[in-house]
């Protein structure tokens, strides 16, 4: 009867100790970040020739896996409007960064900023993502532009862009789809060889909460459910509803 006691311990306690021994270790590496901070200010400094701050760092271990990762995210001092991640191991060597496409991203961003401003002067946060095939990424430099990037890769090009406006639940609809049509029409005007466009909508009394969380994808991860309005299409879905008209745009949007 002992033994088979012991073994029923052993079996309940052995995941126990398992769980117990990795935040443990996740513990001891994020007390011990400061050292991947240091090597990645010093990675940016040496590649880029800049100066960044570090915003955060976390460290992450998949179970399973032998090795964990540190994840650090800074913004360059000159820039705070750039966000760029980087993988930094357990020895502390970077293994990867998005500085290049973080700065074409933010480039993209502020093509569509002075439409957007006068559009939805209540936006909360807006991105465009662009892509292109990789190799069209990996033939630029981080001094080449945005805009010359786009221009001579036209037909490789796809924008995805995201809005999240602020407006009292009583707002205009009408009014609202004549905006996204407009946008939609500065975008189709750019020629770009695919594109999404995504905005949602939500009541004006959130817009506090939005800014205490300082995370747009944790902030609609939360409140997902008072969007008031949420529009989403692609070129092909334009292209095939033959849009010619802010009313067409209704098809696409729901509560």
């Amino acid at each position: 009867m002992k033994k088979i006691l012991i073994i029923i311990a052993i079996i309940i306690l052995l995941p126990v100790l398992g769980l117990l021994l990795y935040f443990l270790e996740i513990t001891y590496h994020d007390f011990f970040g400061y050292k991947a901070e240091k090597a990645a200010l010093e990675y940016l400094d040496k590649k880029y020739g800049e100066k960044f701050k570090i915003d955060e760092t976390e460290f992450g271990q998949a179970l399973g896996d032998a090795m964990g990762m540190y994840q650090v995210t800074a913004h360059p001092v000159k820039q705070k409007g750039i966000s760029i991640t980087m993988d930094v191991s357990e020895d502390f060597q970077i293994t990867r960064d998005n500085y290049k496409e973080m700065k074409w991203r933010n480039e993209a961003r502020e093509e569509f900023l002075p439409l957007v401003k006068e559009l939805f002067p209540t936006y909360g946060h807006m991105f465009v993502n662009p892509s292109f095939q990789e190799e069209v990424w990996e033939k630029y430099t981080l001094e080449d532009q945005y805009q010359t990037i786009f221009k001579e890769n036209l037909k490789q090009s796809s924008e995805f862009v995201h809005l999240l406006v602020f407006e009292e639940e009583s707002f205009d609809k009408e009014l609202q789809l004549q905006k996204i049509y407009k946008l939609y029409s500065f975008v189709k005007d750019r020629q770009v060889n695919d594109f999404t466009i995504e905005i949602r909508f939500f009541p004006q009394e959130l817009k506090k909460r939005f800014y205490e969380l300082k995370n747009p994808h944790q902030f609609e991860g939360e409140y997902y459910s008072k969007v008031i309005l949420s529009c989403r299409f692609s070129k092909d879905q334009s292209e095939k509803a033959e849009l010619q008209d802010y009313k067409d745009i209704s098809q696409f949007c729901g509560p």
